[in-house]
């Protein structure tokens, strides 16, 4: 009986067993078949090692830094934030611009919660001067061969020193403080601090792999996709932490400007707020010197208007614009007071020492770039179109002022008539330009029917009148009236 029970043990130990080994074995059978010789099926799925590509916003930055530009960087920076952009790609080419423009670039870039990636290409262009803050400003700071950077110097609009414009001590103070920010920004993106106060205080400036060399910058690379393979698994530090860059092969975005940036990008070059107030001045003074014709009046207006808003972008000069508007009013005073060309000359000079010192404001901490001073390819054609046209319109009312008046009252004055009938009151009625008028004359004279008169003055409906030369020739000749 005991080995029966054993027996009836074992039977139920190995389908316990079996059952087991069942259960154990569903989970493989579930997955699909077996696998291969030779290879060893995973225990679970392995976990894909490869992040799948992001996207990175490319925002090209190649004019001057100026309030326009900061807008822009900043909006981007704030679009890159919301739309989860796993970078921003600043690519610049500048030649410097606004210290103020400057510092809200550096603010946004240095405080953004998305990763900055600078990189001044193409080949051949360069960060200067205000450049050089914004490139050192990036997470990841790059360059292209055969540029350059540096040169970050303060000037004023006229490409001064500041010590010349406001005098040694603000120099100075613009100098320092200058040099300061761009310690500041270095330090906190672990770059030369010593280059960075020299690029300021002395003017350096040095080329790609000079740059990299000293530490100015991460990487020298061709193209925008190498920077986005190269910068792949860095970690940078946003103000929220650390992040590591997923850049390799992600899509590139570019910012394309609206209709508004685009036009604040044209209006924000000195030429153009040039020539805009200038020929909005030259519209209206045709205006005001032939009323009515309305649309130099509009254009003028619509010019001057836009020329307002450009020059909230840029370093303008309230004085220099004094002068222009002086140099305007002079050319309007010539055209109704003739001054035989005093006028126009005074309105000449003030127009030109308006247009050289337009772009140098009264600040001269506003530049850090070379001069934005207005080419004199356009301020020299423009100001002789400008004073030709004053001139010549000048000419033109002071010729007509000496005119015979065509119409009116003011037209009868030495027009020749007929003497139609003396009555008995001696009152003379004379046909003159088609017409009958009543007319007196001199108290020496006297007039007779059909004897030729001229017209000496109107004086509202009567006229005054005297013999005509002949007439009184003959008269003066003879010895008794002629009879008729």
């Amino acid at each position: 009986m005991r080995s029966a029970m054993n027996s009836e043990t074992r039977v139920w130990g190995r389908a316990l067993l079996l059952l087991a080994a069942l259960t154990l074995a569903l989970p493989s059978w579930s997955a699909g078949a077996p696998a291969a010789p030779g290879k060893t099926a995973p225990d679970e799925a392995a976990p894909d090692a490869a992040q799948p590509p992001g996207r990175v916003l490319v925002l090209v930055f190649d004019t001057p830094v100026t309030s326009s530009s900061a807008e822009l960087v900043s909006e981007s920076v704030a679009r890159a934030e919301e739309g989860g952009y796993e970078a921003l790609v600043l690519v610049i080419s500048t030649p410097g611009g606004l210290v103020t423009a400057t510092r809200d670039i550096a603010t946004a870039l240095l405080s953004s919660e998305v990763p900055i990636l600078t990189y001044v290409h193409p080949p051949g262009t360069h960060a200067a001067s205000a450049g050089t803050f914004i490139t050192m400003a990036g997470h990841v700071a790059a360059m292209a061969p055969a540029t350059n950077i540096g040169a970050a110097h303060p000037v004023t609009g006229g490409g001064k020193d500041p010590e010349e414009a406001g005098g040694v001590h603000m120099g100075k103070k613009i100098e320092n403080d200058l040099a300061a920010f761009a310690r500041a920004i270095a330090k906190e993106r672990g770059r030369n601090v010593e280059w960075a106060e020299r690029a300021v205080r002395d003017s350096v400036s040095v080329t790609a792999d000079e740059a990299l060399e000293l530490k100015v910058i991460d990487l020298v690379v061709e193209s925008v996709e190498a920077l986005l393979t190269q910068a792949d698994g860095r970690v940078v530090t946003l103000p929220s932490g650390e992040r590591t860059l997923h850049t390799a092969g992600a899509t590139q975005e570019r910012v394309e400007l609206t209709v508004q940036q685009q036009v604040l990008r044209v209006l924000s070059s000195p030429e153009v707020f040039f020539l805009l107030g200038v020929l909005g001045m030259l519209g209206l003074m045709i205006e005001f010197q032939s009323p009515g014709l309305i649309v130099p009046g509009v254009i003028g207006a619509f010019f001057l208007l836009l020329a307002a808003i450009a020059s909230l972008a840029l370093p303008v000069s309230v004085g220099a614009v004094v002068l222009l508007l002086v140099g305007v009013g002079f050319l309007v005073a010539e055209v109704y007071t003739p001054s035989f060309g005093l006028l126009t000359a005074g309105g000449a000079i003030a127009l030109t020492i308006g247009a050289l010192l337009l772009m140098d404001g009264d600040d001269p901490a506003y530049l850090t770039s070379p001069s934005l001073e207005i080419s004199p390819w356009v301020i020299v054609p423009t100001l002789v179109s400008f004073v030709a046209v004053g001139a010549g319109m000048a000419f033109l009312v002071f010729s007509y002022s000496r005119r015979r008046p065509m119409t009116g009252r003011e037209a009868l004055v030495g027009q020749r008539g007929v003497v139609r009938s003396v009555d008995e009151a001696g009152r003379v009625r004379v046909f003159v330009a088609g017409e009958l008028w009543w007319a007196t004359g001199p108290g020496e004279q006297t007039f007779a029917p059909g004897a030729p008169i001229e017209v000496a003055r109107a004086d509202g409906m009567q006229l005054e009148i005297a013999l005509a030369p002949e007439a009184a020739g003959e008269r003066s000749g003879s010895t008794a009236p002629e009879a008729t």
